[in-house]
């Protein structure tokens, strides 16, 4: 699939471009793989990855642009990590 801003090549059934944040032309219905009309998988994304392609496979199985699901997996690890780190810290027993 091409995008039709920027002209790179992108994952089919993309609803954004990872190149250029360029909204798609519509696709089928969410969950629906394009290729087969059957189920889409969860899968790691081989073409837009940044350390594993695990955000971006999530946001292409939930038809979102790659860059929220980014920006929402490290606010939620920054403060629910932070945040149960010193949550733990302050609750748990020392050792003697």
């Amino acid at each position: 699939m091409t995008c039709v801003n920027c002209q790179k090549d992108i994952a089919v059934g993309s609803r954004f471009c990872y190149n250029c944040g360029a909204k798609q032309p519509e696709t089928p219905a969410p969950g629906l793989s394009p290729q087969t009309g059957g189920k889409k998988k969860l899968m790691r994304s081989s073409t837009d990855k940044k350390i594993a392609g695990v955000c971006a496979g999530l946001a292409d199985y939930f038809d979102l642009d790659p860059t929220i699901v980014r920006v929402l997996w490290f606010l939620a690890v920054f403060f629910a990590g932070t945040g149960g780190f010193f949550g733990l810290c302050s609750r748990s027993p020392r050792l003697a």
